[in-house]
């Protein structure tokens, strides 16, 4: 096993740590329930194994106590009756942010603010909810969300309970997060096409209610909202008896239009409510929804000891004679595109003996993989690289749920999704569940399972979890400033046989030294002493190791995305779908003074593997920041102060150093000389050169 060195700047997601404590559950219509519910023996996801166990144990509300038929002068005990926002997770709209929106998470009850808050000694960024860790849903609404307060809820969303995402503020500390749109609000968690008619109608509304439609942001204006708000003081005659259920666009704007007029009435501000279009409604709600399936996400099925112990007992048990294991990451692009490398192996113990026969591999998906807009997993077939004894061709099923493909095992506490998304109201359907179906390193899927036949949902159970996203909004300037063609070289460490040749070998730079490994451990023995060497100057690393040094790449707008293409063979991109490679996009921007000033990107060299000698640095991973006000637009590492300090981006290979490894077709007792150890360690992650070219690609 190799284990490179990570960049420290990396955009990195952790589970939060756990707070046992009371959960107030959300109130029902017209009327007030105290209820108290006790969440015990909560275990987070593992951490620093990339697993997603999920091992929670959840009571619910108890919802005994109704006090409907009682009226209390002033506010009960345990009753919302003022706006107080507080928590440790934020949730975000995106496609596009509705500011002054309210909302009611557990006690967290307020309005999402269009500037930073300073909320219990907290920084809380701009256009997000906040909300109590371990709280099952967050409601949105319009009007007063409090004590007997008339209120139009406008959706719901199941939070995750364990393993949130998390970002660091401005303040430095760090949140848990949550992305939605509005298409994951109306069912949840189950995200619906832009065009449903229920998401259309909701998103339609708020947009009608912006009073600055100028802005990239929707602003419901304060008039409609909280205890003297229009929602609330003129509830029946302008909202009871209206639905956001209505088939046809025009019933539904015809029914909700009084409401529109009410505000223009009391608004001082030269603005027209009218309801868009609907192409308008849906183009807006489908942008929000490829920023927030894009990202990097983890796939597993039975990566670790503790994994396999969780299918015992369960319809998904492993049969005896087999234990096979998969985990690889996830590029998901903004268009659904997903490009990826897994890495499978499965040990066969003929006749129960103790002696085990393994086969391993790393595995590609095919063109065309990815994920659709309702977050289903479409094509995705994975086929083997490097083992040429024996086949893998293998197929992934499931649809995620939010941020997480759930395997569906029913194990002795309940399902993974039910003990994580208890707030949840879609009910899964089998089809939902991560499944793997084909031929496992020469094995039948079936035949790694106990049962026979396999039941239904058939396959191998996995999971797969969001590990890293880009930003919630992307400057279209800065877009634009980006695009163009672009040389791109690797530069890997000099071994200690390569330094002295001044020619071949540049001294490292300090800054740059970061980015290059400085141990490794080939073994899985962890006690063995890792072996170590300080790489003092690099070289290019080339294609393969020992190809061209450059390539050349393209970042093109796709709609209102930008998208990193790699041609044939290093070759300039050709704007030819069937042969220019997908391997990546801008995933935030970064806009000074109203000038674009930088931009993010994400790249994984990877394709189909028939096409693996065809498309150069093939699994190769890269993150860096390119600087769009100069000229050249090097690309530096992420983090702000590695920016300025104008540090070289890093890429990591995790394919290379193992293809090298397996060539060296070392025999039982052979070990590498220094020099293979060096090279092999070479491999591992350096730093990049990148160069603009121009518009088109050159002569």
């Amino acid at each position: 096993m190799i284990h490179p060195h990570r960049s420290p700047d990396a955009h990195r997601h952790r589970a939060l740590p756990h707070r046992a404590g009371q959960v107030v559950c959300p109130l029902t219509s017209e009327t007030e329930q105290l209820r108290l519910s006790i969440m015990t023996n909560m275990k987070r996801f593992l951490p620093g194994t990339g697993m997603l166990m999920l091992l929670a144990v959840l009571a619910g509300c108890n919802g005994k106590e109704d006090f409907s038929d009682v009226d209390l002068p002033g506010c009960p005990a345990g009753g919302l009756c003022e706006e107080q926002p507080s928590g440790d997770v934020l949730v975000e709209f995106v496609g596009p942010r509705f500011i002054n929106l309210g909302y009611r998470c557990g006690t967290s009850v307020s309005r999402i603010s269009g500037e930073p808050q300073e909320i219990g000694g907290r920084i809380v960024p701009a256009g997000a909810a906040l909300c109590p860790e371990g709280v099952n849903t967050v409601d949105f609404f319009l009007g007063d969300g409090l004590y007997l307060g008339n209120s139009l809820l406008i959706g719901r969303a199941a939070l995750p309970q364990t393993a949130i995402l998390t970002q660091v503020g401005e303040d430095g500390t760090n949140w848990g997060l949550v992305r939605l749109t509005v298409a994951d609000i109306v069912n949840t968690a189950r995200r619906l096409p832009a065009s449903d008619n229920r998401v259309r109608n909701r998103a339609a509304l708020l947009m009608a209610l912006d009073s600055d439609p100028a802005t990239d942001d929707v602003e419901i204006h304060p008039a409609l909202q909280g205890r003297d708000g229009l929602i609330n003081m003129r509830y029946i005659e302008l909202v009871q008896g209206n639905s956001l259920e209505t088939e046809d666009y025009t019933d539904f704007t015809n029914a909700w239009a009084p409401l529109l007029t009410a505000l223009a009435e009391e608004d001082d501000l030269p603005v027209t409510y009218v309801f868009p279009d609907e192409a308008t409604v849906t183009q807006r709600t489908a942008y929000g929804m490829d920023l927030t399936r894009s990202g990097l996400f983890s796939m597993v099925f039975q990566e670790s000891e503790l994994a396999i112990l969780e299918l015992i007992g369960t319809d998904k048990q492993r049969a005896d004679e087999y234990i096979g294991a998969l985990e690889g990451s996830l590029l998901v692009l903004p268009t659904g595109e997903a490009l990826g490398l897994v890495n499978v192996l499965l040990s066969y113990f003929p006749g129960g003996t103790e002696e085990a026969e393994t086969e391993q591999d790393t595995i590609t998906f095919q063109r065309g993989a990815g994920l659709n807009n309702e977050l289903a997993l479409q094509n995705m077939t994975l086929q083997g690289l490097m083992n040429t004894d024996v086949s893998t061709n293998l197929t992934m099923t499931g649809r995620m749920l939010g941020d997480f493909l759930y395997n569906g095992v029913k194990g002795q506490n309940g399902t993974d999704v039910g003990l994580n998304m208890p707030g949840m109201s879609y009910t899964p359907e089998a089809a939902d569940f991560g499944r793997i179906n084909g031929t496992f390193l020469g094995t039948s899927s079936a035949d790694m399972l106990l049962k026979d036949p396999d039941p239904a949902p058939v396959g191998l159970p996995m999971r797969i979890a969001r590990s890293g996203l880009g930003a919630s909004s992307i400057d279209q300037d800065a877009l634009d400033a980006a695009t163009g063609v672009y040389r791109l070289q690797l530069r890997r460490g000099c071994t200690a046989l390569e330094q002295p040749d001044g020619a071949l070998c540049t001294a490292l730079e300090e800054k740059n030294k970061v980015n290059y490994p400085q141990e490794y451990q080939i073994d899985d023995d962890e006690e063995a002493d890792p072996i170590t060497f300080t790489f003092v100057s690099d070289t290019p690393r080339g294609n393969d190791g020992t190809g061209p040094d450059e390539m050349l790449i393209e970042i093109r707008r796709v709609g209102e995305h930008a998208i990193i293409f790699a041609g044939q063979s290093g070759a300039c991109p050709s704007n030819n779908s069937a042969t220019d490679f997908p391997v990546g996009y801008v995933s935030r921007t970064f806009v000074e003074a109203g000038v674009p000033a930088s931009v993010n990107v994400v790249m994984l060299m990877t394709g189909d593997a028939s096409e693996q000698d065809n498309l150069y640095q093939f699994g190769t991973e890269i993150q860096g920041r390119i600087d769009v006000q100069d000229g050249s637009r090097p690309m530096y590492r992420l983090s702000d102060e590695s920016f300025d300090d104008q540090v070289a981006a890093q890429w990591i290979d995790s394919y290379l150093p193992v293809k090298y490894y397996q060539g060296l077709n070392l025999g039982e007792d052979e070990t590498m000389t220094n020099d293979q150890s060096q090279t092999l360690l070479s491999y591992v992650q350096g730093s990049v050169d990148l160069t603009y070219l121009g518009a088109t690609c050159p002569p």
